[in-house]
């Protein structure tokens, strides 16, 4: 995540780069029905850092197995975000 806090956008934010790539957004919303209609940053939060922030905070290790996929799909899907932000050439090196 370091790595990731040098770089920034070449386009105006997330939503702009979801609007020239519309195919991601449409894919969170047939793949992902719990970030559907909230700002992606947010869902990646509450859909992976609260559940992270549970184990690291309260002891909690009861995760039944859809949780569990839940979590590591959508740190797939963060990573699958920073790789096509790669691809199509928005990170740039932060100045």
């Amino acid at each position: 995540m370091k790595r990731v806090g040098e770089y920034s956008l070449n386009v105006d934010s997330i939503g702009g780069f979801f609007q020239e790539r519309p195919d991601i957004p449409a894919k969170i919303d047939a793949d992902f029905p719990t970030l559907r209609n909230k700002p992606f940053a947010a869902g990646i939060v509450q859909g992976l850092f609260w559940p992270r922030n549970r184990v690291l905070h309260t002891g909690k290790t009861d995760w039944t197995e859809k949780e569990s996929l839940s979590c590591y799909n959508i740190a797939q899907l963060g990573l699958y975000v920073l790789h096509e932000l790669d691809e199509y050439g928005t990170l740039k090196p932060w100045p």
